[in-house]
Formats: structure tokens, sequence, C-alpha cells
């Protein structure tokens, strides 16, 4: 069911902004290759079976990479409200997090 969720939230993001949250699942940091010690963080929420997943970049107050983050593969739940960040002239809906709690 929360893959289905987030399936729907990355693919009509519109709907969600400014709405609030709480989400669980597996965090996944990824090294930003144009800008050395920089990360992208993503909550990455796989279906039932294992097969599909699917992932939304969230940002936390701070941005103090490790230090703020748990580490990789984490089970993680993050509270926040569903905003839209812009990359490259792209734009994506993201989670603003107010909360990160480790499982």
């Amino acid at each position: 069911m929360a893959y289905a969720q987030m399936f729907g939230i990355v693919h009509n993001p519109k709907k969600y902004l400014g709405k609030t949250a709480r989400i669980q699942d597996t965090y996944v940091p990824l090294p930003d290759p144009a800008n050395e010690g920089t990360y992208y963080h993503f909550l990455v929420v796989a279906d039932i079976t294992g097969c599909c997943e699917i992932g939304i970049e969230f940002f936390l107050e701070s941005d103090r990479c490790p230090e703020d983050y748990p580490p990789e593969q984490a089970q993680i739940e993050l509270e926040g409200v569903f905003d839209m960040a812009n990359a490259s002239g792209n734009e994506y809906i993201c989670l603003r997090a107010e909360k990160l709690a480790v499982l």
C-alpha cells in the first residue's frame, strides 16, 4: 500500500503540495558526482514483493552530512511537508522533513 501511495505522490505531485505526511522505509544517500561532498537524500519505498521501488528526495532543516543523517540503508521514519524542488530546470516533489527517526 505504501508503494502505491508513493507512486501516486510522485506522479501527481500538485495534489500533495503543502500536505503533511509520515513515511517509513529505507534511507539511501547518493553523492552528487558534480559536487564532491554533496549528497542527495532519499527515502526509498519498495512494493510488497520487493521487485519495484520508488524514492522521494527529502531535505532536513540542517544539511550537515553525514552528521545529521543515519547510516545508509537504515530503516527510518520521516515526518514533513511535501514541496517542489528544482534541479537543472526540472521540478519534482520532495519532502521538507521536520522529523527523522531511525526505527
